[in-house]
């Protein structure tokens, strides 16, 4: 029925499936001299739910981190029957689910073992059902994403191909309504200022661009409701690639994910005159530890801290300015994302506006986070000896010291406490 020969290992065990009424024998050995051995005799009730569709274990969506095993549940489906799969043809658990309504499932299976197989269908696998969906793995991990399913009945199958046999896993479910909506929810211009209005309600749009910006051949750049699209017409729209033209009043149609429409019009004018704006509208570092503090008048200074380990010898900043200004530092021309600076010191930034003539200087000060205890000399951890399996990690205290220091050694590459 089952054996299991640990060759020189300290353990040996075997696992069966026992009937009411039944005798069994249990033999052991030894291949070296005899010895006394410890051996423990363990009965593991058999599961009531989930074996098979009849008594399916219910769930309710959304299903998070859902732990279970395959083990111990019989293999009742294979790959002769529904889905025709043969990750159905290890054992198997079923569980069940009831749908009020049409939408889009998704989920996702993780096991330590490979070999693995989710299955989702409108009845049992051996009564003629229709699989909806079927995510299988020559590893450890599968998953699908809005997989079309209607309102009703479903049974969810985890197996595997053996082998293994069986496996432990964990399992997401989540089921989402098709979407309604269809707003607009942001719309620009890098043309745009002054004040902007989306009016969800009436279904309009109105903005103001740049006096010198030809309304010709404006590009915007927007968001809608999730999985929704628009069109101008007959001409697909894209966010930051299509470009229209805006010297009348334009309508966009607003399609949802269920097909609905809404009509939204777009109106734009051109300014009466130059942009006098001169502001730092966000500010921020990839290695920044919050949010900057952003002051305009009366002082135009930001303050920002970054990581204690960053180099603010060699920083490139993200910012945004007032709409068709230009930024400089000293005599160069400063481009958010790309340009680097030494902010060891406070660094001016020089913002025109773009009437090119209203200045300001705007000062950002960085500082760095307090360095954890640790990580220096200067603030190394204190200890008392004797030191017995002190436990910790290198990792988060950077890699301040190298084999050009003392002790000239690779092993002092990487980052050290």
């Amino acid at each position: 029925i089952a054996s299991d020969d640990d060759y020189c290992s300290i353990q040996s065990e075997v696992q069966f499936q026992c009937s009411i009424g039944s005798t069994y024998y249990i033999h052991w050995t030894n291949w070296y001299a005899p010895e006394e051995y410890d051996w423990l005799l363990e009965e593991i009730p058999m599961p009531t739910e989930g074996l098979i569709c009849a008594n399916a274990i219910l769930l309710t969506l959304p299903v998070v981190d859902l732990i279970g095993t395959t083990q111990l549940y019989g293999d009742d489906y294979d790959n002769t029957m529904a889905c025709a799969s043969s990750y159905m043809n290890g054992d198997d658990i079923v569980y069940e689910f009831t749908l009020a309504q049409d939408g889009f499932i998704s989920g996702d299976l993780t096991s330590p073992e490979s070999w693995i197989g989710m299955f989702i269908l409108d009845g049992c696998p051996d009564a003629g059902a229709n699989c909806i969906v079927t995510s299988t793995s020559t590893g450890s991990f599968t998953s699908f994403i809005d997989e079309p399913i209607t309102a009703g009945t479903y049974f969810v199958v985890v197996s595997s191909w053996p082998s293994p046999q069986f496996i432990d896993f964990i399992m997401n479910l989540s089921f989402r309504l098709i979407n309604t909506e269809t707003d607009i929810l942001t719309y620009s211009f890098p043309e745009e200022t002054g004040v902007k209005t989306i009016d969800n309600v009436a279904h309009t749009v109105a903005l103001e661009v740049s006096q010198t910006a030809a309304l010709t051949a404006l590009i915007a750049d927007f968001t809608l409701s999730d999985f929704a699209t628009a069109d101008i017409g007959a001409t697909p729209q894209v966010s930051g690639v299509t470009a229209n033209d805006f010297t009348g009043a334009v309508t966009y149609t607003i399609t949802a994910e269920d097909l609905t429409t809404q009509d939204w019009t777009v109106t734009v004018t051109n300014a009466v005159a130059l942009s006098s704006e001169n502001d730092f509208l966000a500010y921020s570092f990839p290695e920044e530890t919050g949010p900057a503090t952003i002051i305009g008048t009366p002082t135009y200074t930001i303050d920002i801290e970054v990581a204690w380990d960053a180099d603010v010898t060699n920083l490139i900043a993200d910012f945004v300015s007032s709409p068709l200004s230009t930024v400089d530092i000293g005599v160069v021309p400063q481009t958010s994302g790309l340009t680097s600076n030494d902010f060891t010191s406070a660094v001016t930034y020089t913002i025109t506006a773009e009437d090119g003539i209203t200045i300001q200087d705007w000062v950002v000060t960085v500082s760095l986070e307090p360095a954890p205890q640790g990580a220096l000399c200067g603030n190394p951890i204190s200890l008392t000896l004797p030191v017995v399996d002190l436990m910790g990690t290198t990792e988060g205290f950077g890699d301040d010291y190298d084999d050009p220091s003392v002790c000239y050694d690779w092993y002092l590459d990487g980052d050290d406490i």
